[in-house]
């Protein structure tokens, strides 16, 4: 006699987890940290080069083209958006977004990649059909302990035979920032304070404000040197902006760690934006274009409360120019 199979069936409120809504009807797309995580996707693809290449050992080069793939999938009754769906050569890969813990992760993945598999099913000259699941991982932008390091389903098939479906974890509190510079994993930076929220009941003491801070201007000063030695200064000030934006949100109720970060970003941001600003200063026509883009630089500086030493080091300002921006600040 043979025995049933001990299958436990979803109940009904992980059998809702698996529908993820499309924008219209849910709100997740809304959220900053899926926004950020869709910004950089679909805007700054080159970003998602080194996440591949971490999460499934692949050595792609970073000037490898990144095809964007339809993010939206449709089921008879509802909808699906995946965060991110991109082909790089001949391969598809998958990358969802999560910033909490869920326990129905694993068959979400799985519901995902199987309704992109059979979307792109081939048939061929038998009759047969061939179905290929991207390759897909989860990135955790926000994770602790229980955070798993892949997501897997067992599939058994009619003929007893079982085959797993696993989905790797990449975690951004697993990176320190000397290995997301190292690596070149510039996609984790926006969420990378996001480690310091646990801190929520001390921001008292002074010294998590400091290390957090410390590390925002880590963050800034590494940057404008990324900046200047690859020459994409607009995709760095881009990413600083995203940067200040999801901080913004985290430490809403911390101003002190908020409006700190966001000073020491825009202190790199003026820096990278100093082509723009010798643009404008060649086209109002008050002093050679150089001259006074570099003036502006200061002003901005000094109005977001920095300091000589800072104009002095960061911006290789001379004593001449220092004083010709305090003195247009003083005559406004």
């Amino acid at each position: 006699m043979q025995t049933k199979p001990n299958l436990q069936p979803l109940n009904d409120s992980c059998k809702n987890a698996t529908m993820k809504q499309t924008k219209g009807s849910k709100g997740h797309a809304s959220k900053p940290f899926d926004m950020v995580f869709r910004t950089m996707a679909e805007k700054m693809p080159e970003l998602l080069i080194p996440l591949i290449n971490e999460a499934f050992q692949a050595d792609y080069p970073l000037n490898s083209e990144v095809i964007q793939l339809r993010n939206e999938h449709q089921k008879e009754t509802s909808g699906i958006i995946t965060d991110s769906l991109i082909q790089i050569r001949d391969t598809v890969y998958h990358i969802e977004c999560q910033s909490i813990n869920d326990t129905t992760m694993a068959i979400r993945m799985f519901e995902y990649d199987f309704m992109i598999a059979v979307e792109n099913a081939v048939a061929s000259k038998d009759g047969a059909y061939n179905v290929t699941i991207p390759k897909s991982c989860v990135l955790y932008v926000r994770s602790n302990k229980n955070t798993p390091t892949s997501h897997i389903v067992h599939v058994r098939f009619p003929d007893g035979n079982v085959c797993d479906y696993k989905a790797p974890c990449i975690c951004v509190n697993d990176y320190s920032l000397d290995e997301i510079f190292e690596k070149e994993l510039l996609f984790f930076l926006p969420y990378y304070l996001s480690r310091y929220e646990k801190f929520k009941g001390a921001w008292k003491e002074a010294r998590v404000t400091e290390q957090c801070l410390s590390e925002a201007q880590t963050i800034s000063k590494r940057l404008n040197e990324l900046a200047e030695e690859s020459g994409k200064k607009t995709l760095l000030i881009d990413l600083t902006k995203l940067i200040i934006r999801l901080t913004n949100y985290l430490f809403a109720t911390n101003p002190s760690v908020k409006e700190g970060v966001e000073h020491i970003m825009s202190v790199g941001t003026y820096m990278l934006e100093s082509e723009r600003l010798e643009a404008k200063g060649r086209a109002e026509g008050k002093i050679e274009g150089k001259l006074a883009g570099r003036i502006e630089m200061l002003m901005n500086l000094y109005s977001n409360g920095g300091t000589d030493e800072q104009a002095i080091h960061l911006l290789e300002a001379t004593d001449a120019e220092i004083a010709e921006a305090k003195r247009r600040m003083n005559t406004k």
